[in-house]
């Protein structure tokens, strides 16, 4: 390739003080995201002023409505650790008295939660097994009731419509 030498090369100036077309982009672009840190740092301060006075205002609250002998966990003011203190739950003794019947009842509801939790079929063969029962009895149940057809019909008894 050739280059032609009867052509003249324009020096082009880097024109910066203009906001024109993309470097004017490129600075809306750049103004959207930056802040100001001054400014950033006296929002974050204000917040956490005002959530510090919302601590306080309720920790006022939670104070004026306990009488002091309540027992729950408490704000130390002086270094705002939670104390954990013991809690006496109330509890109340049933009068369930310890009859046969009763004892019979628990141990029936035993049963059958222990019936529920044991798993019956747990290998593929355990359930084909099951399945050849149950068909063997559908056929026994079957020869069965053919019997039962048969003498229904040597008795004369038998009406099917």
């Amino acid at each position: 390739m050739k280059i032609n030498q009867n052509k003249k090369f324009v020096k082009r100036t880097k024109i910066d003080n203009t906001d024109e077309g993309l470097n004017k982009w490129i600075q809306s672009y750049i103004k959207q995201f930056s802040t100001d840190i001054n400014q950033l740092e006296n929002e974050s301060r204000n917040y956490l002023e005002e959530y510090e006075r919302k601590l306080n205002e309720e920790n006022d609250k939670e104070k004026q409505s306990s009488n002091g002998n309540d027992t729950t966990n408490q704000i130390d003011d002086d270094s705002g650790w939670t104390l954990v203190t013991k809690k006496m739950k109330k509890t109340r003794q049933r009068s369930v008295p310890s009859t046969d019947n009763m004892m019979k009842k628990l141990y029936e509801k035993q049963k059958r939660q222990n019936k529920q939790k044991e798993l019956l079929n747990f290998y593929k063969f355990q359930l084909t097994d099951k399945k050849l029962d149950a068909m063997k009895q559908l056929k026994e149940k079957f020869e069965l009731d053919k019997q039962k057809i048969m003498t229904m019909r040597a008795n004369r008894k038998f009406k099917p419509f």
